[in-house]
């Protein structure tokens, strides 16, 4: 694994003889025990020599994260690769929220997509939270102000670790 710029983690392997490769699930930890499937590469197949396979991980964010591959074979048996470490720095996701002020509705969105399990939490002035919307990933989500009084109000987005990772006040007509 290496990190090929702030927003991109590439992962390349290669294997010998796939003959009963069906893929490779590439799995993602953030502390080395918790592990999530965020890809899968299919295997080349009935070869009988050396295969080169890549996968971009397009939602790093800082500090460390594990990769692993989990090669499942046709007959259903599956092996673990040894487990990459990474750490990641100077991470910079770009995330903006629009239009500002708005009316009816606010649109979320984040260069690099929104990682699963991260959400997005709306509060008024004083604190008080009035709305979460959970983030599946993709780009861009919408969230409904229609029924919220005209004021300002705060959003903040929380990544999958739990992490603040954006803040904005927001204007409501």
């Amino acid at each position: 694994a290496n990190q090929k710029n702030q927003n991109l983690i590439e992962l390349n392997w290669s294997a010998l003889q796939t003959n009963d490769a069906k893929n490779f699930t590439v799995e993602k930890s953030y502390d080395g025990i918790n592990w999530t499937q965020i890809g899968v590469v299919q295997a080349n197949g009935n070869v009988n020599s050396v295969s080169h396979y890549r996968y971009a991980d397009n939602h790093p964010s800082s500090g460390l994260h594990y990769y692993r591959l989990k090669q499942y074979d046709r007959d259903g048996h599956y092996d673990y690769s040894k487990i990459t470490e990474l750490n990641i720095k100077n991470y910079k996701p770009v995330f903006s929220v629009f239009p500002n002020p708005a009316v009816d509705k606010i649109t979320l969105f984040a260069s690099e997509g929104f990682g699963q399990g991260s959400y997005a939490q709306l509060y008024q002035k004083n604190g008080t939270l009035l709305k979460t919307k959970i983030l599946t990933t993709g780009n861009s989500h919408s969230i409904n102000i229609a029924d919220l009084s005209n004021g300002v109000y705060f959003l903040r987005i929380v990544d999958e670790k739990g992490s603040t990772i954006f803040t904005q006040s927001l204007l409501k007509n």
